[in-house]
């Protein structure tokens, strides 16, 4: 076969590969994608800038600022989101599909769309609703706004869409706050000043006692602090008179002080409990947020942790250490030093050590806590 009549075939099965791939694959695949599209109760909407939930017990709507791009809620209150839940309805919203026309018409009142449906949702001009569970608990039913049909979806996208100002709103207390950058804190209570400060890599006790403290309770402790969400708004704007009304009292503050100068506050309020053991209701408010906020009671419990219990309890980190001496009564001493690898006895004998026994025995002193603190002056 000449190289001419090899170009000519190779040429040919390229075209014949080209037109199966067109016809066979791309076509149809084409097809398939506008008949899913079909079934989108969002169909040919690609991006949302805007939603509207309405719901048997509240409506909400959200838009993303065309600047900043970031979510808010602007009905009924203008607040910042939770943008991982908006992200969420988002995904819900653009996602949702029916798998099955149930009926080409139908009574709004017999599928839960009348007098209101479960969900009512719009965004870019197109609106749908979803209703009662199916009898067999395989979906829900859904409608979409000038479409007739009864159709049927998923039941996770009811679950997913139904919505209330509660929850797409940001719940966060306080800014997000990296530990790494606090200097200070500061935590006036009943029980006595905390005050927390942070000396290299370490955090200090400067009050009501100076003392090491445990990095990891103290980091632990801020951590909880700073990340703590709100479970309700009882008011927009926070107010002493909304203090009062709620038969609430101030209990503690708690200052952030940053390494570059910002400086955050939350104050923490009570309402007595029937028991007087835990309050009824623990609120917060900010320097840097407007409402007041419902919180848990572990933030409560949290902020009435004793100064001992945030000390350092650990006696010895001996685990790198390259030499050690033991004393002890009528003149005992043993001396040993870690040198090329291998521990040697340096008093009362000379010698290679057991580096087994050794490493063991320093491993016992790192295991040594303090149980509690008898007297702080000795």
């Amino acid at each position: 076969m000449s190289w001419r009549k090899t170009i000519i075939l190779a040429l040919a099965l390229l075209v014949f590969a080209m037109g199966y791939w067109w016809f066979e694959i791309h076509l149809k695949t084409k097809h398939l994608r506008t008949e899913i599209e079909k079934t989108r109760l969002l169909e040919n909407v690609y991006r949302i800038k805007r939603f509207r939930i309405e719901t048997r017990s509240g409506s909400v709507e959200v838009a993303q600022d065309s600047i900043t791009k970031r979510w808010n809620v602007i009905f009924p209150v203008f607040y910042p989101t939770d943008n991982d839940e908006v992200q969420n309805v988002l995904r819900a919203a653009l996602g949702v599909r029916y798998t099955d026309v149930i009926a080409d018409s139908g009574n709004p009142s017999d599928y839960g769309f009348a007098p209101s449906p479960w969900v009512k949702f719009s965004a870019e001009g197109k609106t749908f609703y979803l209703g009662d569970e199916t009898p067999t608990h395989n979906g829900v039913y859904a409608q979409i706004d000038g479409d007739s049909r009864i159709l049927l979806v998923d039941k996770q996208f009811r679950t997913d869409l139904l919505k209330l100002p509660f929850d797409l709103r940001d719940k966060s207390i306080l800014p997000e706050i990296d530990v790494a950058n606090l200097d200070t804190v500061k935590i006036i209570r009943p029980l006595g000043k905390i005050t927390i400060t942070r000396k290299g890599f370490r955090w200090w006790l400067t009050s009501p006692i100076i003392a090491m403290a445990s990095n990891k309770i103290v980091d632990d402790m801020l951590d909880k602090l700073i990340s703590a969400k709100a479970f309700d708004f009882p008011a927009e704007n926070y107010a002493d008179s909304t203090i009062k009304k709620l038969k609430a009292k101030i209990y503690a503050r708690i200052i952030f002080y940053m390494s570059d100068s910002a400086e955050y506050s939350m104050n923490i309020y009570i309402s007595d409990s029937m028991n007087d053991t835990m309050p009824e209701f623990v609120y917060a408010s900010t320097n840097v947020k407007n409402p007041l906020f419902e919180i848990s009671e572990d933030i409560y419990n949290l902020i009435r942790t004793p100064a001992e219990l945030l000390r350092e309890r650990r006696l010895f980190r001996v685990g790198d250490a390259d030499r050690f001496v033991i004393t002890g009564p009528n003149d005992f001493k043993f001396e040993c030093k870690f040198r090329d690898g291998n521990w040697f006895l340096i008093y009362p004998d000379s010698g290679k050590a057991n580096n087994s026994e050794i490493s063991k025995m320093l491993d016992r002193f790192d295991a040594l806590f303090v149980d509690s603190f008898v007297n702080d002056s000795n």
